[in-house]
């Protein structure tokens, strides 16, 4: 994820302040949890994963 976010998030920018690099990767955080799509996890967003596997617990127990 490291890599991830240097490579598509920081780097492809430039910036005048530390606060522009912040709020740059806090957006880019943003959308990486919410809709870019992840193979690992069955090419859903995290958002959306992490939400599955809370109702299938709740199912479950």
């Amino acid at each position: 994820m490291n890599k991830t976010i240097k490579n598509e998030g920081v780097w492809m920018n430039e910036y005048e302040t530390l606060k522009d690099v912040y709020r740059n990767i806090k957006e880019f955080l943003k959308l990486y949890n919410t809709k870019r799509l992840h193979s690992s996890i069955g090419y859903k967003p995290p958002i959306e994963f992490e939400k599955e596997q809370i109702l299938n617990t709740r199912i479950i127990a």
